[in-house]
């Protein structure tokens, strides 16, 4: 119990941060504008359902109201990419200093496919990863991507 104990070593620093966007407000206003159209439209629809005489201007109406729901859909699933946009940035001279560094890595290893390097440039990978933690990283780079 009296033993002294060391302090845990400092966290190393992260190889790649991130920052809001600027544009985060503006699409929040979009979002909100473009739901209440939905709404609108929801709303015409089930009028023009209720309305109609005939079963197939009835069934056209349906049909067209289960189409935009399913549009609807789509567009709320995908605006969780659009509420909270973030920029990354990698620090290329931090991956490097870790490599020059000697590490006693554990045994847990992750294995990456990349396809696109437009989209997954092979650097932004690895220093993403990276700033999780000390693991051992290989990437596959399908895509040719340069590593710069």
């Amino acid at each position: 119990m009296g033993g002294s104990t060391t302090p845990p070593p400092p966290p190393s620093p992260p190889h790649s941060s991130y920052s809001s966007h600027f544009i985060t407000a503006f699409n929040r206003l979009f979002a909100a504008v473009y739901a209440a159209a939905i709404l609108a439209l929801f709303y015409h629809h089930i009028l023009s359902i209720l309305r109609n005489s005939s079963i197939s201007s009835s069934l056209i109406s349906l049909a067209l109201l289960v189409a935009d729901f399913i549009l609807a859909f789509m567009w709320v699933a995908g605006q969780s990419f659009r509420m909270i946009p973030v920029r990354r940035r990698e620090f290329p001279e931090k991956l490097k200093r870790l490599a020059e560094e000697d590490f006693d890595f554990p045994a847990v290893d992750v294995f990456i496919c990349t396809t696109d390097p437009d989209k997954e440039p092979p650097m932004s990978v690895v220093n993403s990863v990276l700033s999780v933690g000390k693991i051992s990283v290989y990437i596959s780079d399908d895509g040719g991507g340069e590593v710069r």
